[in-house]
This record gives structure tokens, sequence and C-alpha cells, in this order.
């Protein structure tokens, strides 16, 4: 189960870094 959790988690993180910088230059490119 470790093992899984030390693949996944990484994943995870990236994963949600990447939806939270996504999300962010999206509103910032909107002109409004």
């Amino acid at each position: 189960m470790s093992f899984f959790i030390g693949i996944a988690g990484p994943w995870l993180i990236v994963s949600g870094l990447l939806l939270m910088w996504h999300r962010r230059a999206e509103e910032t490119s909107k002109p409004e």
C-alpha cells in the first residue's frame, strides 16, 4: 500500500498544482 501511495502521492500533488495554475491562468487571461 505504501508503494502505491509513494507513486500516486507526488502525481496527486502535481495534478493539483497544475489544476490551480491552469485556473489562475484562465482568470488572468480574461479581459474582464
